[in-house]
């Protein structure tokens, strides 16, 4: 069962958000907890909670999960999944492993959910957006193309025509979700024993291009960011040089159909025998890092399947950061995670975070 960016959501068990979390509670019992702020005696208990914050009028929802092996008064390092498109923060909060490294690392895992839209884009580059599929309603990050000429917002009277279950999910106006992410943190770190300094992220497929966003426009308060299936929709230099990890399957349907190919091949000419993917998803990353295109290359088995990974570390204003970009062999358009692929890319991402904080 693969997460693809056009799919249905997954048939997956989805969990109810339908209240600021308190005490810990599952997010599949739908707690309704409302604790008001916290007490200086703040103090982290493991468990789910279900959370929500207001931005630009909008309730927006959250899954926080405090790891069996935090301390009730140990700073714990925080990571923020940003699921894909058509999909929700409950769905990644089951399947991403993050919960699961949550409990082995002593972490704070936290699993947004992005909003639904009703928007149109130019799919098979015909010149309109009127053709079957290209308009679509699901959930969607704005990672930099929302509400743009290239992906616009459908009209009230294109919305006017969706089913009722759907117009209810649209009955919102357009929030940049950089401003759900500051909320987010100022709430966390209010409520929790965060450690400021180890904030990450990880993004899949339009998580991903969210994720790039943050790369450029809060790298101060991020300490390391990873993609994976997802490429740069905004370029711009990051204020901080940060370290960021991207990856990206090697049987990506999206690079099936760029290319009329099966799979990309594993070696290190890869990328130069298909310069689109790295003109998509490399070289915006190093012009926002900062970094000359001068790389290494190794590659390692992981859990019995290839990784050929390029690092460029050499930056042009004397900074110590670096990109790292992984073709996962056999990987689809899917977040690994030991069921849909046989990596579980949590640990080795975890690996990576665990080396990066800010100064």
């Amino acid at each position: 069962m693969a997460i693809l960016r056009r799919s249905p959501l997954l048939v997956l068990p989805l969990l109810a958000l339908t209240a600021c979390g308190g005490d810990a509670t599952s997010p599949a019992s739908g707690g309704t907890n409302n604790p008001g702020p916290p007490s200086t005696g703040v103090r982290n208990v493991t468990g789910a909670y279900n959370r929500t914050v207001t931005v630009g009028g909008v309730t927006r929802e959250y899954v926080v999960y405090v790891g069996t092996s935090v301390g009730a008064t140990t700073a714990a390092p925080v990571v923020f999944m940003f699921h894909g498109s058509g999909q929700s923060g409950p769905q990644f909060y089951n399947i991403s492993r993050w919960k699961e490294k949550a409990d082995e690392h002593g972490l704070i895992a936290v699993f947004p959910s992005a909003l639904t839209y009703c928007f149109k884009e130019d799919l098979n580059n015909d010149g309109d957006m009127t053709d079957a599929g290209e308009l679509t309603v699901e959930t969607k990050w704005t990672s930099g193309r929302l509400n743009t000429a290239e992906r616009p917002l459908c009209t009230a009277a294109e919305v006017a025509t969706r089913p009722q279950a759907e117009r209810a999910l649209l009955a919102h106006p357009f929030v940049e979700d950089v401003a759900f992410v500051d909320s987010m943190l100022v709430a966390i770190q209010a409520s929790f024993v965060v450690n400021a300094k180890r904030i990450h992220g990880t993004g899949f497929s339009n998580g991903a291009q969210f994720v790039t966003r943050l790369v450029a426009e809060r790298s101060t308060v991020f300490a390391s960011l990873h993609t994976h299936g997802g490429a740069t929709e905004l370029v711009s230099p990051a204020a901080r040089a940060i370290s960021v990890n991207g990856s990206l399957g090697n049987m990506d349907q999206h690079i099936q159909e760029a290319y009329g190919i099966a799979a990309l091949p594993m070696t290190q000419d890869a990328l130069t025998r298909y310069p689109g993917v790295k003109l998509k998803y490399v070289l915006p990353m190093l012009s926002m890092l900062r970094l000359q295109d001068i790389s290494t290359f190794q590659q390692s088995t992981v859990n019995g399947k290839l990784v050929s990974q390029w690092t460029w570390r050499t930056s042009t204003v004397g900074a110590g950061n670096s990109y790292t970009f992984s073709l996962v062999g056999d990987n689809d358009h899917t977040y690994p995670n030991g069921v849909l692929h046989p990596i579980v890319i949590a640990e080795p991402l975890w690996q990576f975070f665990a080396t990066q904080q800010l100064p």
